[in-house]
């Protein structure tokens, strides 16, 4: 049973799930961006959601492991996570070709361009206007993805 309770919160295992959870997909994404990034430059067929799961799996997986007891606030946390780490993954192969143009490699550690894209996805007032079937199918992998992901934690 998730515990709902504060005091069964462990700061130990806080930092734990903060780290597995939070920053090692943020960094997982920003490398299976920049091998998405080649994987569409040689064979011109993309893999991102793939790799989002397998990330998401992966994320899930390893927080699982670092607490004893399950809580919800380790849950939300590693949704947070997975779903940032899903901005990371989708737009370093976009940063990569601004890299080329002399913006410097300080652009991928620019976190409010990954905020930005991540807002800018899910708005539902971006879901009306710029309608298509393309983003419905986006946004149907990226909650499947991160439902995947945050069920391995329970």
């Amino acid at each position: 049973m998730i515990a709902k309770n504060i005091k069964a919160i462990h700061p130990k295992d806080l930092v734990f799930v903060i780290l597995y959870g939070v920053l090692l997909p943020s960094l997982m994404g920003l490398l299976l961006g920049l091998i998405e990034y080649y994987v569409v430059a040689f064979i011109g067929f993309s893999f991102s959601f793939l790799f989002f799961w397998i990330l998401a799996v992966v994320t899930g997986t390893l927080v699982r492991k670092q607490y004893e007891t399950p809580h919800l606030l380790y849950t939300i946390l590693t949704g947070i996570g997975i779903v940032f780490a899903a901005g990371v993954l989708f737009t370093v192969p976009i940063l990569w070709g601004y890299l080329y143009d002399g913006m410097g490699i300080s652009v991928f550690f620019q976190v409010e361009i990954y905020i930005m894209f991540l807002v800018s996805i899910l708005n539902p007032v971006n879901w009306v206007t710029n309608f298509s079937f393309d983003l419905v199918i986006s946004l149907l992998m990226l909650a499947v993805g991160t439902y995947i992901g945050v069920k391995r934690t329970l």
